[in-house]
């Protein structure tokens, strides 16, 4: 019966603080993905117009910085956030960090994969907006994105 020895008032001042300080970093969070995004479109958008630019080469990239920028503050926002339920976050990304080597050495296709998708961009193989036929398979159509791993 010890378990209902808690001290429910200072548990309760904990997690209603906790709460409210996720919602404070939500929100900055929010501000700051979006801040960010329009940045970056702005940017590109901004580049793009220029006469002596390639278009596609460009909506590409851009395309290419708003996944990173995306992604880069999804990892701070869940950093964040279990920094401040009191999780060691240090401990959680040396583990990954072992768990990524390991995980790389079994999916060495997939880097070399991601390498090549990288080297399509920026050797200016494929562009958003160019048509491509397969002639033998009868099949063609126009670029819509352009990723690492993947060609739409």
């Amino acid at each position: 019966m010890k378990y209902l020895n808690l001290n429910w008032e200072s548990l309760g001042t904990l997690l209603f603080n906790r709460a409210i300080e996720l919602l404070w970093i939500t929100v900055l969070f929010l501000i700051l993905n979006r801040g960010a995004l329009k940045i970056v479109r702005k940017l590109f958008k901004n580049y793009s117009e220029r006469k002596s630019t390639d278009t596609a080469r460009i909506l590409t990239f851009g395309r290419l910085a708003t996944s990173a920028v995306q992604y880069l503050t999804g990892f701070l926002y869940v950093y964040t956030v279990l920094g401040i339920f009191g999780i060691p976050v240090g401990n959680i990304l040396a583990g990954a960090g072992i768990f990524g080597v390991a995980l790389g050495f079994a999916g060495r296709d997939l880097v070399a994969d991601m390498i090549n998708g990288f080297f399509i961009i920026v050797e200016h193989q494929v562009n958003v907006g160019d048509l491509i036929r397969f002639e033998n398979l009868e099949i063609e159509g126009v670029v819509k994105a352009v990723g690492i791993r993947s060609i739409t």
